[in-house]
């Protein structure tokens, strides 16, 4: 997906209240298949009968988190509580795959993920080598050429050691299980709203998010409008 894209995945779902798995949105191609994925995901069974009863939100949310994460290869006899700390089923190394797996199964946007105290003072220590580095071998470059292939070694490193710095050592930004329900409740909170209305409304909703976003004129935001071919989205 290009910038374009992105920037209106992540407005849709802020917008509306849901989550739409990236691999789900790379399929997307029209207004119309946009607008079909919203309608489903507001309008699901589940989520619908808790509006509609007026059934407590947190508690539902609650029971949901609870049936997914002892999914989590946890022991059979494992007592999931409100208070239940998130690193008692998620260690740092598997933190970033069962996020995602939770995320995806439940179908609510989570909190990003925080690097851990240590590998935050290890990136900024790598980056203050680097700069460092940087300068005494681009002093050394213009002395010789070998030095020149000096330097291309070493920002291949440096680039090796950052991606594996940034990629994991990952951490919860909540500490337990209540703190993640408080968040993904004020994440959903628009999608029970949009309950409150037709699908028509959804509709509407959408049109004119998109002309703001693209900078469209409202006729050319038609069910059948191709995002690339007529919207002009890169």
């Amino acid at each position: 997906m290009g910038l374009d894209s992105v920037e209106l995945h992540y407005e849709v779902e802020e917008n509306f209240g849901i989550y739409i798995p990236n691999l789900k949105a790379e399929q997307i191609c029209t207004v119309g298949e946009l607008y079909e994925t919203i309608v489903e995901l507001i309008y699901t069974d589940e989520w619908s009968y808790i509006h509609n009863t007026q059934k407590c939100k947190s508690q539902h949310l609650f029971y949901v988190l609870r049936r997914e994460i002892k999914n989590l290869n946890l022991p059979s006899k494992a007592i999931v509580s409100p208070q239940m700390a998130i690193t008692e089923f998620m260690t740092p190394t598997t933190i970033r795959s069962d996020w995602e797996k939770l995320e995806n199964r439940i179908g609510i946007q989570f909190p990003a993920l925080e690097h851990t105290p240590r590998r935050k003072k290890q990136i900024k220590a790598l980056n203050k080598l680097c700069f460092f580095g940087s300068v005494i071998c681009s002093i050394l470059a213009l002395q010789s050429a070998v030095f020149g292939l000096f330097v291309i070694a070493f920002f291949a490193v440096f680039v090796g050691v950052d991606f594996h710095l940034q990629a994991y050592k990952r951490e919860s930004p909540v500490a337990n299980i209540r703190e993640l329900v408080n968040i993904l409740l004020k994440a959903i909170e628009p999608r029970f709203e949009y309950l409150e209305h037709d699908k028509a409304f959804i509709y509407r909703k959408l049109q004119s998010l998109i002309v703001e976003k693209l900078g469209v004129d409202v006729s050319e935001v038609t069910y059948n409008a191709h995002f690339v071919n007529d919207l002009g989205i890169d």
